[in-house]
Order: C-alpha cells, then sequence, then structure tokens
C-alpha cells in the first residue's frame, strides 16, 4: 500500500521590541514571506526550522512554541500541504541591527507593522497571520486554507 505525501512548510513568527514583523523577500516568488521553508524529508518540522533559520538569516534561536496549523489544499503550483506557525520570538535591538540575509534564496528582509505586513504578504499567509491574531490567545490553532473551521 502506498500513502499519500504532502509538503510540510515551516515559518516562524518573530518580532522586534516595537512589534514588527520580519518580513523576508524570496528570489523565486512574488511577495514576502516569514522567516522559514519547506521542511526536508527525514526532517522534523522543528529541526526544519532550525535549519531554515540558520541557513536564511544566520540566527540560532530556540524552538518557540507552535502557534497554528494550516492545511492548504492543492493549488495551480503547488500540492496540498501542512504549514506550521512556529513563535519565534522578539529579538533586542542588537539582534536586529545584527540580522543580514545569509542565503541567496532571499533577496531583502523588512520589518514591518503587523497591519501592514498584511500588504505585503502572500495572501495565503496573509490570511493565516489574520486568523492567528484574531484567535483568543493561548492554545495551538488549526486552520484549513487560513481559515479556522466554522463550529
Amino acid at each position: 500500500m502506498e500513502f499519500p505525501r504532502k509538503r510540510i512548510a515551516v515559518g516562524a513568527r518573530i518580532r522586534d521590541e516595537q512589534g514588527r514583523l520580519l518580513l523576508v523577500k524570496p528570489a523565486y516568488r512574488d511577495g514576502w514571506l516569514i522567516p522559514g521553508g519547506v521542511v526536508d524529508a527525514d526532517e522534523s518540522p522543528g529541526d526544519g526550522l532550525l535549519r531554515e533559520l540558520r541557513e536564511e538569516l544566520g540566527l540560532s534561536l530556540p524552538l518557540g512554541a507552535l502557534l497554528c496549523v494550516d492545511y492548504v489544499a492543492a493549488g495551480a503550483a503547488y500540492g496540498e500541504g501542512l504549514h506550521l506557525l512556529f513563535d519565534g520570538g522578539c529579538l533586542d535591538a542588537a539582534q536586529v541591527y545584527a540580522l543580514v540575509i545569509t542565503d541567496p534564496e532571499l533577496v531583502a528582509l523588512q520589518w514591518v507593522p503587523p497591519l501592514e505586513a498584511q500588504a505585503l504578504l502572500v495572501p495565503s499567509l496573509a490570511q493565516r497571520l489574520r486568523s492567528l491574531e484574531q484567535a483568543a490567545p493561548g492554545g495551538l490553532l488549526y486552520l484549513e486554507n487560513g481559515l479556522p473551521l466554522a463550529s
């Protein structure tokens, strides 16, 4: 019996002391993202996120709490997948100042207030973050295509 395979992507919601979100601009697609990427074969989501943060930004952060799991249906460009969003914590002024891109997959980074970030992020990620902000604090949020299930 062959089981279906799903893509797993991970991201970190990283903030600075002013509450701004860290956004990154990939070279390989339109729109802005949060730091993270696709989990490799035989790699845990947590290890994948920590690897992506080190590779892309030279960041060594502890793995934060899992904030949400989002099932994303297949689209024209990608097959279905699970997107896991972790808390990347808050970087202090020295960490923000020292932050540099260390991977050619990224062409830019910026710190953006959360409301302004909505207009820059790819739509699926913007919806995921909106749902997370609208949810009650604490606990793990489950989404499908960026939206909570109707109760």
